[in-house]
């Protein structure tokens, strides 16, 4: 049974009211002198005292709560990108309550049924289409997109085509002409990342074809054990993320192909682990400090200010250089 502000002043003798002040650290109307506030403090510690949260949200208005629902965080990018989002929400003293969806669109909309009942302060929604989205705006709910632009609300995002410009700059200084892109949803130029891959790509006359995997690791790893039988080998192979670009070098591996003598390797994300690959895998990525910092700073504004507010903010992306190209 969890222990009351009676049963602390009841055990130490004080007043409910005195044993409040102490607990509040005197910034309340009664007052407790220096020794009796530590003397209370100590017994409220070993009688396991927990401060009720309903009641504390009862009397400010506010959880200190973020609800995430977010598709996946098994993979490395969306597990880093969860760690920094929770480490600068709780500077600002707020924890982040998270709901994983597998991508699935029931599961997101049961995710936010959850938060919009009152459990959190604002949602960060690191997922796809949002179709509660009207309520969210109508009810002026603390909401940003990451990743994926919604209308109507804030967006945090990633300029894909700055990374793809650096990356073709660079493999036309090589000489290089034919490339592959490996992903999901290839024929869809309407998503950001192709269309802006496939634009860089032109402005420097470089030959890209689009390969399918569904986002499927088995996939990828098959295409790289089958390298040397493809009628056309392309000079550089560039994946949708980091984690499909690892089941490719061990495809590659797997099949006799050096990388990147025989073939180049290119990521995306940026993620801590292409850094140990072997090779270190080259990638692209962009500055996910900078980014959760300024997720969490326009959460809290908002949060702050009581009111829906639809900034747009991308964060460019660049090409980082390292043993697998």
């Amino acid at each position: 049974m969890a222990v009351t502000l009676s049963d602390i002043a009841r055990y130490t003798g004080n007043s409910i009211s005195s044993v409040s002040a102490a607990l509040k650290n005197n910034n309340s109307t009664a007052k407790v002198s220096p020794n009796k506030r530590e003397h209370i403090l100590a017994v409220a510690k070993r009688m396991g005292y927990r401060p009720s949260h309903a009641a504390q949200v009862l009397k400010n208005g506010h959880t200190h709560v973020l609800g995430m629902v977010i598709g996946e965080i098994h993979t490395p990018f969306y597990g880093e990108m969860t760690s920094l989002l929770m480490e600068e929400a709780e500077q600002h003293g707020y924890n982040i309550q998270i709901y994983v969806t597998n991508w699935e669109h029931k599961r997101a909309n049961e995710a936010i049924d959850l938060l919009l009942g009152g459990r959190c302060d604002g949602i960060l929604y690191f997922e796809g289409n949002l179709n509660k989205a009207p309520f969210i705006i109508k009810n002026n709910i603390p909401t940003i997109a990451l990743s994926n632009q919604i209308m109507g609300l804030a967006y945090i995002g990633e300029d894909y085509k700055s990374g793809f410009l650096e990356t073709a700059e660079y493999l036309v200084a090589k000489g290089i002409k034919n490339s592959v892109f490996i992903g999901d949803q290839v024929t869809n130029f309407s998503r950001p990342k192709l269309k802006a891959v496939k634009e860089a790509f032109a402005e420097y006359g470089l030959d890209l074809e689009f390969t399918e995997c569904h986002n499927s690791q088995e996939l990828v790893y098959n295409f790289g054990l089958k390298f040397k039988s493809l009628d056309n080998n392309p000079e550089v192979i560039l994946t949708e993320n980091d984690t499909l670009a690892t089941a490719l070098l061990k495809g590659l591996f797997d099949a006799g192909v050096k990388v990147p003598n025989e073939v180049s390797v290119i990521g995306y994300n940026d993620t801590d682990y292409s850094k140990y690959c072997s090779p270190s895998l080259t990638t692209i990525g962009f500055d996910k400090q900078a980014y959760v910092k300024t997720a969490i700073d326009l959460m809290i504004k908002m949060i702050n200010k009581g009111e829906l507010l639809m900034d747009e903010i991308m964060f460019p992306t660049f090409f980082k250089k390292r043993d697998s190209a």
